[in-house]
C-alpha cells in the first residue's frame, strides 16, 4: 500500500503548472493533428448558375481524390470517431467508477474510525439530515421575506 506521504510527493513532483501547460499544448496540437486532414476532405466548386437564377453566384463542395479514397472514408471516419466519441465515453466511466470507489472507501473509513454501530450511524445520519433540512428551510425563510 502505498502511503500518503509518498503519494503527496508524487503529486507535487507530476502536477505543476509548467506540467499542465505542456499537457494542454500537446492535447491541442493532437487534436489539431488529427482532425487536420478533415481540411483536405472537400473543395469548393463554382457550380453552373442556370438562367432564372439570375446573377447569384452557386459554390457547392466536391469531395477531392484524397476525401473520396477508400482509406480515407473508412480509416480515418471511424478512428476518428472513436477517439472524439468512444474514447471519451469509456475514460467518463472509468474515472467516474474510481471516483465512486474512493468516496465508498472514504465512507467505510470514516465510519470505522467513528466507532458507532450500524443503528446510531443511521441515527446519526438522519439528525444530520434533519438539521440539514431546517437550517436550509430557517435560510430561505428569513424575517423579512416572514413578514411581507
Amino acid at each position: 500500500m502505498v502511503s500518503a506521504d509518498v503519494l503527496c510527493r508524487c503529486v507535487q513532483v507530476w502536477c505543476t503548472p509548467r506540467r499542465a501547460v505542456y499537457v494542454v499544448l500537446v492535447v491541442c496540437l493532437a487534436a489539431f493533428l488529427i482532425t487536420l486532414p478533415e481540411f483536405f476532405e472537400f473543395r469548393v466548386v463554382e457550380q453552373p448558375s442556370s438562367p432564372g437564377n439570375g446573377t447569384k453566384l452557386v459554390l457547392r463542395p466536391e469531395p477531392t481524390g484524397f476525401g473520396a479514397s477508400a482509406g480515407y472514408q473508412l480509416g480515418y471516419n471511424y478512428v476518428n470517431q472513436s477517439l472524439f466519441t468512444f474514447l471519451p465515453v469509456v475514460l467518463l466511466f472509468v474515472f467516474n467508477s474510481l471516483l465512486v470507489k474512493a468516496v465508498l472507501s472514504a465512507a467505510r473509513l470514516r465510519h470505522a474510525m467513528t466507532g458507532l454501530s450500524g443503528a446510531q450511524h443511521k441515527v446519526r445520519c438522519q439528525n444530520q439530515r434533519i438539521s440539514s433540512c431546517v437550517s436550509h428551510a430557517l435560510r430561505r425563510n428569513t424575517p423579512s421575506k416572514l413578514v411581507a
